[in-house]
């Protein structure tokens, strides 16, 4: 079942700006590893982390990437590179569930955890 937990975990702050600028600023979902982290409050952080953002947030998201060393990912995504790896996809969690495989999309703002 889902549980939504009233309190981040302490790891939103460590999350890489980017990743929280997105998550705060452009309903940006953490899903993949860093979800499972994230939700988890796991001790190891991820070696990279994956954000969708609606479609239609995706190009003001983009803005934030200016001057960022980028190149296209898998499923036509932007891939950032840095000591922890970016991927950012413009997706729905809609079509995320349907295409990608996971099972776990978190929210920051409000802070939820979605599991399916």
């Amino acid at each position: 079942g889902s549980q939504t937990m009233s309190r981040p975990p302490k790891h939103l702050s460590e999350l890489p700006s980017l990743v929280r600028s997105w998550m705060l600023l452009h309903n940006g979902l953490l899903v993949g590893s860093g979800a499972v982290w994230l939700a988890e409050n796991l001790d190891v952080m991820p070696r990279d982390f994956d954000v969708i953002i609606p479609p239609d947030q995706f190009h003001d998201a983009c803005k934030l990437l200016t001057g960022l060393p980028v190149s296209i990912n898998s499923f036509g995504g932007i891939k950032v590179a840095g000591q922890t790896s970016i991927d950012v996809w413009s997706m729905t969690l809609e079509t995320f569930i349907k295409r990608c495989s996971g099972c776990i999309a978190v929210s920051a703002q409000p802070y939820h955890v979605v599991r399916w």
